[in-house]
């Protein structure tokens, strides 16, 4: 007896059939493709503030300037991208030009009642309808200990805000150590302890490191005891 074929329904299953297959190896070769083919797509995948400041770190690390300004919001991204392209800057390892490697020892979200003596949060929340702001240390090795950097860990004020459906940065301070550990808002650590005696003496215009060595003495300067906001 030969066999009927019903062409009609033949041709949609083995259509669905080809439909299916295609579909499989073309997600099978997106997944296999390496990240770095998708450089802006690195800050679509952190869905949290604090992994991208986590990533934000390990890029420092592998000093990935040319990707550093994405993690930043929109406005300030022109700033540091004149900023990174200026040889004079990557001649005498000012700002990021000066970290040979960083790593993320502490990381902890700050309530908004205690950062709204240094953050603006309001306007902040205003503008991109969310922030977060995070007390962070990070572990430094740099070229030159400066005002800005030394070796060891480092204390910052991060402020994220969620712009374009990313979290991006739109703060990166000097933490006000002193302040954080009055309040209770402190890691009490070791390298904390160490950071506080050198926040202590900036505050008076003394820049040290946690050993007590003097990196810039503006005593006799104005004072700002407010967070300083860092070069790129």
């Amino acid at each position: 007896m030969n066999t009927i074929v019903r062409w009609p329904q033949f041709v949609r299953k083995s259509l669905k059939t080809a439909t299916i297959s295609a579909l499989v190896i073309m997600m099978l070769i997106i997944n296999s493709m390496p990240s770095h083919a998708h450089p802006h797509l690195a800050m679509a995948s952190p869905s949290k503030a604090e992994d991208v400041l986590r990533d934000y770190v390990k890029l420092m690390d592998k000093q990935g300037w040319n990707q550093i300004s994405s993690y930043w919001v929109s406005r300030l991204r022109p700033d540091f991208e004149a900023f990174l392209t200026d040889s004079q800057n990557q001649a005498s390892a000012t700002g990021l030009f000066n970290i040979q490697s960083a790593r993320l020892v502490e990381l902890k979200r700050l309530p908004a009642d205690i950062v709204e003596a240094y953050v603006n949060l309001d306007s902040y929340v205003s503008e991109f309808g969310n922030a977060q702001v995070f007390y962070i240390g990070i572990n430094y090795k740099v070229k030159q200990e400066d005002k800005y950097h030394y070796n060891g860990a480092n204390y910052r004020l991060a402020t994220l805000v969620h712009e374009e459906g990313q979290w991006r940065l739109v703060e990166f301070s000097n933490a006000p150590v002193e302040n954080l550990v009055t309040d209770l808002q402190g890691f009490g650590s070791v390298a904390e302890s160490a950071a506080l005696k050198a926040d202590k003496a900036h505050r008076k215009g003394l820049f040290i490191n946690p050993a007590g060595k003097i990196l810039e003495d503006l005593r006799t300067n104005d004072k700002n005891k407010q967070p300083q906001q860092l070069k790129p």
